[in-house]
């Protein structure tokens, strides 16, 4: 065990409660490449949460209004 350097605590997601601990000897960085694959991801899957809760606005408005309240 490392006696000195950092220590993290980590969620393994963030709706997680759970904590997990790590030494700066167990975490591995991620390319950069690796960084744009994960970003380019949760884009995408925010993009298709908006998606389909414009379809929801949209199903409930009766696809009337501009959605500034007139």
């Amino acid at each position: 065990m490392n006696c000195f350097g950092w220590r993290y605590a980590v969620l393994p997601d963030k709706h997680s409660d759970e904590v997990r601990h790590y030494s700066d000897d167990q975490i591995q960085t991620l390319s950069v490449a690796q960084i744009q694959a994960q970003i380019q991801v949760e884009i995408e899957k925010h993009q298709q949460q908006v998606k389909a809760l414009q379809q929801q606005l949209v199903a409930i408005t009766g696809g009337k209004g501009d959605g500034n309240g007139c």
